[in-house]
């Protein structure tokens, strides 16, 4: 059986928001391999900026941060 913590399903859930609202925000149109280390790198960015305030909402933390990188 697989052994998944609780720590580890938050994770792998924040970076699939991530990934979502990358998607919707920034609408790439590039192929999955490239995009992928794309929005691996911008998670990194992510979860070390000011941006990623677990005493906030993460949903909107996510998406302030996509809309301060995509250009208007």
């Amino acid at each position: 059986m697989n052994n998944i913590t609780r720590e580890r399903v938050y994770c792998d859930y924040s970076f699939f928001l991530f990934t979502n609202l990358y998607n919707v925000v920034v609408k790439s149109e590039l192929e999955y391999d490239k995009l992928y280390q794309i929005v691996c790198d911008e998670y990194g960015k992510y979860c070390d900026s000011e941006y990623n305030d677990e005493n906030e909402n993460e949903y909107e933390c996510i998406l302030e941060y996509l809309y301060s990188i995509t250009p208007q």
